[in-house]
């Protein structure tokens, strides 16, 4: 096997068996960890097919690792996540006619449609400029008032951590120093179900990225469930860009601003707090998860 391609699908499978997910062979050729020219795809089946790699139900794992069990892993976790992505679709109807709401994606486990039971349905949403504050007031408060956000202890709660209008800053801005690639992948993975996720800027990357990508890569809509409704072009009446609704939405969800994020707020990237990014990501493992891959990958001789 050539070195280079047993190196990259190396350093694919430790990544991900970091989140108990074996990827299919299509899987580890989309999210192959690999600088200059991306093999094919048949390469790619052809190197997991004869080097070594435990397999099941055409789910691949890393050498000495249990691939029956993470094949029972990956069906029951689709299992729920499928539950999950039918609550969102009935959520779709609302969120697509709140103010301001130009696009939502399933993000996270959910956008790989690997979900636990305990798992929240966590959101991506983008807004117009100038209304993020009020789309998100707008979003959270009804399933607040019913009791389906993670703080309330219910079954497949929704979060509304992540809001960014179209003018906001690239979400590649967000970077760890030292690399990201949880930021590269869940970028990537955003699961369109209603709009265009996409900023004004419609190229994805992240600095001079370890991922191969092209156009495609960040339209990653829900193909499974086709009743997700299109972006509609029509505007939404009844509220102004910036005006006093917009101010009042601020000062309501900087009142309720727990201490924890509050203490937290614009030092890092784990929580921005502006009028076009509200990112709540309080207990953000980022670092966390690169530096276990890192070490993943010198076990087996490579360096990530």
């Amino acid at each position: 096997m050539d070195e280079a391609l047993h190196k990259a699908i190396l350093r694919t499978l430790a990544w991900f068996s970091l989140f108990d997910y074996a990827p299919t062979a299509f899987e580890t050729w989309k999210w192959l960890f690999v600088t200059g020219e991306k093999p094919s795809l048949d390469e790619v089946d052809a190197a997991l097919r004869g080097g070594g790699y435990p397999s099941k139900d055409g789910f691949h794992a890393l050498p000495g690792t249990d691939a029956v069990a993470l094949a029972r892993t990956r069906h029951a976790r689709r299992r729920d996540a499928l539950r999950k992505m039918r609550a969102l679709r009935r959520a779709v109807r609302f969120l697509r006619r709140v103010p301001g709401v130009r696009a939502v994606a399933a993000a996270n486990t959910l956008a790989f449609m690997h979900t636990r039971p305990e798992s929240d349905i966590d959101l991506f949403v983008r807004t117009m400029p100038g209304l993020t504050w009020t789309a998100r007031l707008m979003c959270v408060t009804p399933f607040a008032i019913l009791r389906q956000r993670p703080e309330d202890g219910a079954r497949d709660p929704f979060c509304f951590s992540f809001f960014a209008s179209t003018a906001a800053p690239a979400l590649e801005t967000l970077a760890l120093p030292g690399g990201d690639p949880y930021l590269e992948v869940w970028i990537r993975s955003l699961r369109t179900v209603y709009g265009d996720v996409r900023s004004q800027d419609p190229t994805p990357g992240v600095g001079n990225s370890s991922f191969c990508k092209k156009p495609g890569d960040f339209e990653n809509r829900d193909l499974e469930n086709p009743g997700f409704p299109k972006e509609t072009t029509r505007p939404t009446p009844g509220v102004g860009r910036g005006g006093h609704v917009e101010r009042l939405a601020r000062w309501i969800q900087l009142r309720r601003l727990p201490h924890s994020l509050r203490t937290l707020m614009n030092r890092d990237s784990r929580v921005v707090v502006n009028d076009e990014m509200l990112k709540f990501h309080e207990n953000d493992r980022r670092a966390e998860y690169r530096d276990r891959w890192m070490a993943l990958c010198r076990t087996y001789a490579y360096d990530a």
